[in-house]
C-alpha cells in the first residue's frame, strides 16, 4: 500500500516494480528501489512518509 505514494513521482510501472522486488526477495520498499536505482535514499525518505499518510 505505501508505494502507491511513489506512484506520483515514478509512475505506475516503477512502484509496481518495486513492489515486485521487494515481495520477491523479501525486501523492504526501501530496500527494493535503492536496489532497482530508482530513487536514493533521501529522494525515498522525503516521498515516502507513512506518518504524513496516516494525518489529516
Amino acid at each position: 500500500m505505501l508505494v502507491t505514494a511513489l506512484t506520483p513521482v515514478l509512475g505506475y510501472d516503477k512502484a509496481a516494480r518495486i513492489a515486485h522486488v521487494a515481495y520477491a526477495e523479501n525486501l523492504g520498499l526501501r530496500e527494493a528501489c535503492l536496489k532497482l536505482g530508482f530513487l536514493s535514499g533521501a529522494e525515498f525518505d522525503r516521498l515516502l512518509q507513512p506518518e504524513a499518510m496516516t494525518h489529516p
